[in-house]
C-alpha cells in the first residue's frame, strides 16, 4: 500500500535575508496560512517533474519516494515552461546539436515545479533521482524504477525522457530565486 502523500502549495512571502550563522533564509506561507523559514542552503532544493512524468501521472509515486526518504515535498506551480526558462536551466548546453531538442522536450507540455526540503536535500534527491541516462540508474532511483523504454514522445530520445530535475549544488540558490520569486535584500 503506497502511503498517501499531503502536498501544500506555498507562497512565497519574504524577501531573501542573510542569517550570519547559516547563510541566506527565506519565508513561505503555505495555503493554511503556516509559515516556515527554510535557508538557501542545503536545507531545500527545487525540482522540475519533466513532461514525461506529467503525462503518465508520476506525481504521485514519485513524491512518495521522495517523501519515504525523508524529505518533504510542496508543490510550486503547474505550467508550462518558456524557452528563457529552458535557457536558464539547461545553459551549459546551449549551442550543443541536442538543444533545441531539450527546449522542444521541455516545453512540450506543462511541467511540475516543486521545492524539496530535508536535511542535504540537495545530494539526497539527486542520488534518489539517479543518472541522467534511465537505462543506466540503478534500482530504487527514481529514472530506474519509472522507466520506460517506449518514449511518451516518441520525437525525442529516451535520455531526456527522465522524468525529474533537480537543481545542483552550484546551481540550488539560483534556482530557488528563479522559482521562488526570492529576491536578496539589495534587490528590494
Amino acid at each position: 500500500m503506497t502511503k498517501e502523500v499531503q502536498l501544500s502549495i506555498p507562497k512565497i512571502v519574504s524577501i531573501l535575508r542573510e542569517d550570519t550563522e547559516r547563510g541566506p533564509k527565506f519565508t513561505i506561507t503555505d495555503t493554511l496560512r503556516r509559515e516556515k523559514t527554510v535557508g538557501l542552503d542545503s536545507d531545500v532544493t527545487i525540482g522540475i517533474l519533466k513532461p514525461d512524468a506529467i503525462v503518465r501521472r508520476l506525481g504521485p509515486k514519485i513524491y512518495g519516494q521522495i517523501s519515504r526518504a525523508g524529505m518533504t515535498v510542496e508543490i510550486i506551480d503547474n505550467r508550462k515552461l518558456a524557452s528563457e526558462e529552458i535557457a536558464f536551466l539547461y545553459e551549459r548546453h546551449i549551442g550543443a546539436p541536442y538543444y533545441n531538442e531539450i527546449v522542444a522536450f521541455m516545453t512540450s507540455t506543462k511541467v511540475e515545479i516543486f521545492m524539496a526540503e530535508g536535511k542535504g536535500v540537495v545530494a539526497a534527491l539527486s542520488t534518489l533521482i539517479g543518472s541522467t541516462d534511465p537505462k543506466k540508474s540503478i534500482t530504487g532511483t527514481i529514472r530506474r524504477d519509472y522507466y520506460t523504454p517506449n518514449r511518451v514522445f516518441p520525437q525525442f530520445p529516451n535520455i531526456y525522457q527522465n522524468l525529474i530535475h533537480s537543481s545542483d549544488e552550484a546551481r540550488v540558490a539560483q534556482e530557488l530565486q528563479h522559482f521562488l520569486g526570492v529576491r536578496s535584500q539589495s534587490n528590494k
